[in-house]
């Protein structure tokens, strides 16, 4: 009988997705219906794993962060085809310029991630340092995964 709500809101899920997709189907948010009953989806094939439920979740998680952190790969190599097929434009170098901004926020992000765990207990001024930038990066940091979960979001 606990087993009905994992299974209601899986089946919530594909049913918004199904209806949305019926009624219009070139909607953006019928991207984030998708993922929403995947996801739900993916966490209710977990939950029935029993004690290998936290193995699927770690391994999915690496697959979900590896595809995060290739999609500025995907757009420096679709601003280079651009280029070499198109010209020198702004509209052309959009792609270009997106792919490696989201590759330096990454790699910032990854390197304050690192940096705070790896210093957290030994300098004390390291850690106002940190304090002080840390609305900054964070917020650079939401920006640029979101932009990264947005794209990926809208190739799947």
């Amino acid at each position: 009988m606990e087993i009905m709500i994992p299974v209601g809101i899986v089946l919530f899920w594909w049913i918004l997705f199904y209806v949305s997709f019926k009624k219009d189907r070139s909607r953006y948010r019928n991207c984030y219906f998708l993922i929403a009953a995947l996801f739900h989806t993916i966490f209710f094939l977990a939950y029935t794993a029993g004690e290998y439920m936290f193995d699927v979740l770690a391994i999915l998680f690496l697959i979900f962060t590896a595809a995060v952190l290739i999609v500025p790969f995907f757009l420096i190599y679709n601003g280079i085809v651009m280029l070499k097929r198109e010209g020198k434009s702004k509209a052309n170098l959009l792609s270009l310029f997106f792919g490696i901004l989201i590759g330096v926020g990454e790699i910032t992000t990854f390197l304050t991630l690192i940096s705070v765990v790896l210093a957290a207990n030994e300098n004390p001024t390291f850690m106002k340092l940190v304090d002080i930038l840390g609305i900054p990066f964070s917020m650079f940091s939401i920006s640029v995964i979101y932009i990264s979960v947005s794209f990926l979001i809208f190739m799947i």
